[in-house]
């Protein structure tokens, strides 16, 4: 809760920040995230990244050309994947591959909030890096598990209880991108590695933190108000 508090307060501070700011850029964006999660035993128990997707809208304000700094509210989906693979024996001489996948499936309302150091910034094409701090509320979670007998069969999908699990994920991001500036507005894109902070379970027995991982590719389009 302190780190939600300390977050939505520089969430204030940003918009507080827009009353002096030179130009400001408003508009959707989109991403592609590679996300995992840091958890003890993660190789033995065949812990793996997942493909997701986010979408939003993003604020930009601009201080200059070299300083900005930009604020997102996003849809975001976290998780990670488990994949077992085993035979099963028919015969002496005969096996079947078969396997099994279990998906988590994480959907976050997630804030950030960055600074951003402009290269070019008067430029047509501008480079920039970005470095800052994110909270997301967890809204819903959901697993799904997959059976590879031949065919793959989806055989448990179902939602997660919320109780032992904190809606609160606090994470640091780094990254880098490019923005080209058009007759109206912006484009941007850019890389980001998101690194959370917080424990995702609150299971006595588990010592080990789990955390939230992931490689963020997003693209968004900004108009100049």
């Amino acid at each position: 809760m302190k780190r939600l508090v300390k977050l939505l307060s520089l969430a204030f501070v940003f918009f507080a920040f827009a009353a002096n700011a030179q130009d400001i850029y408003i508009g959707p964006k989109v991403g592609v995230n590679y996300v995992t999660v840091a958890a003890p035993l993660s190789n033995e128990l065949g812990v793996d990244k997942l493909l997701t997707a986010d979408f939003g809208a993003m604020a930009e304000i601009e201080f200059g050309d070299m300083f900005s700094l930009q604020g997102e509210l996003m849809y975001a989906r976290k998780g990670f994947s488990i994949t077992q693979n085993f035979d099963i024996p028919i015969n002496e001489n005969l096996t079947i591959p078969a396997g099994l996948k279990v998906l988590n499936n994480s959907n976050y309302l997630e804030l950030p909030v960055m600074a951003k150091i402009r290269f070019n910034g008067d430029k047509p094409l501008e480079t920039y890096l970005l470095g800052g701090a994110s909270v997301g509320y967890l809204m819903s979670n959901r697993i799904r598990t997959q059976a590879d007998l031949i065919v793959n069969l989806t055989v448990i999908d179902t939602k997660i209880p919320l109780n032992d699990i904190n809606r609160a994920d606090f994470s640091l991001i780094g990254g880098a991108g490019f923005a080209a500036k058009l007759p109206v507005g912006k484009f941007y894109m850019d890389v980001r590695y998101r690194h959370g902070l917080s424990e995702l379970v609150n299971i006595p027995l588990l010592t080990d933190k789990v955390q939230n991982r992931g490689l963020l590719v997003s693209a968004g389009y900004a108009i100049n108000f």
